[in-house]
């Protein structure tokens, strides 16, 4: 009995490591960063590299479905039960780790607006940290006299992992729904642009603008008065009727704040060559880029080197870079640098080339703890 108790611990423990090397083996993506277009909504899943990576994650899949059925027959259960109780453990877990989050970030009044401005940023867990740390960088940046600004959330629909590289069959329609505009009307509910005001005062409502395109205008009425009012432009693309949108609301705002969010375009260089609408590079030129609406907040992921990374921006700090490195049942972010410029993939790969936890790539890593 002794020994079977043994090998029964022995299995557990080899069983947790290498189902959470495969899972993070199946979260490889070969998407760059932004990658989508307005010609081409849908964002591209994760999916397995085409190389003999594919064979080694096929045989660790075998080897998986060869301990649990081992360990379900020493414990008398079903595979599916082994499965089932391993969920459930993570699920605790986690539930354990949200509660200690809510706890730690349940201040009110200036603790808590001041627990939020300080430090060199780290990498949201979740999506309400990702609201909190967004709300933060507006408000700093719209106090520095910054009225025209663009967010860039990582859209993650509510229950989903920081690292997990979303699919959207349903195009931005789907994006807008399930991850655009709520995460757009939480940061508008978020917002204190003065010292009276309170998080959740403002009422907040949503208008559709095209709904094939998911776009649409968030506003958030202040009860203070309508000085005081907020806009938000969720998911607009280079279509000229953005840019003559964007034009109107920021005449009728005036001084009051307006932010784009996760607009379809990184630059004026967005705008191609359009018969229909001669005019709309320089037209977006004037309206958009000479206006500002610089990034305050970005949290971009994106694959280098078969490892998804993070770029963060969080006014008024540097980009700061991360790599999700497999640990248990999570990804923990490990920090890399920052440097003054959005980065690009080149400036990822020399910097997990230089890190003693990526000298691996993530299948010889899951090799590793195997043996």
């Amino acid at each position: 009995f002794s020994s079977s108790s043994f090998h029964l611990k022995t299995l557990q423990a080899t069983i947790n490591m290498r189902i959470t090397a495969h899972l993070t083996t199946l979260a490889l993506t070969i998407s760059p960063l932004n990658s989508f277009t307005t010609s081409n909504l849908k964002i591209h899943r994760t999916q397995l590299s085409a190389s003999s990576g594919d064979d080694e994650a096929q045989a660790l899949l075998d080897k998986v479905a060869q301990i649990r059925a081992e360990l379900a027959a020493l414990e008398g259960k079903s595979v599916s039960q082994v499965e089932s109780e391993a969920k459930q453990k993570k699920d605790r877990e986690r539930e354990q780790k949200l509660t200690k989050e809510t706890n730690a970030t349940s201040q009110t009044g200036t603790e808590r607006s001041a627990s939020r401005y300080y430090g060199t940023p780290s990498l949201p867990e979740d999506n309400q940290s990702q609201i909190l740390q967004a709300a933060a960088a507006v408000e700093r940046a719209y106090k520095d006299g910054i009225n025209r600004q663009t967010v860039r959330f990582a859209l993650v629909p509510e229950g989903d992992e920081m690292y997990t590289m979303q699919e959207w069959p349903g195009g931005a329609q789907q994006m807008s729904r399930e991850a655009g505009v709520p995460l757009t009307e939480a940061l508008m509910a978020e917002l204190r642009l003065n010292a009276t005001s309170s998080a959740g005062a403002a009422k907040v409502f949503k208008q559709d603008i095209w709904d094939f395109d998911g776009s649409a205008l968030v506003t958030a009425e202040a009860s203070s008065g309508p000085e005081g009012d907020v806009q938000a432009l969720v998911l607009a693309n280079t279509d000229v009727k953005y840019t003559r949108d964007i034009q109107t609301i920021d005449e009728t705002m005036n001084e009051r704040l307006f932010i784009l969010v996760n607009p379809f375009w990184r630059d004026v260089t967005s705008w191609g060559i359009n018969l229909l609408a001669p005019g709309a590079k320089k037209l977006a030129q004037e309206v958009i880029f000479d206006k500002g609406y610089n990034d305050t907040y970005a949290f971009h992921r994106f694959s280098v080197r078969g490892e998804t990374c993070a770029a963060l921006k969080v006014y008024p700090c540097k980009w700061q870079l991360f790599a999700y490195l497999e640990d248990g049942y999570w990804e923990t972010p490990i920090r890399l640098g920052e440097t003054d410029e959005e980065p690009g993939s080149a400036q990822f790969a020399e910097l997990l080339n230089e890190r003693e936890e990526f000298k691996l790539s993530k299948n010889m890593r899951m090799l590793q703890r195997m043996k």
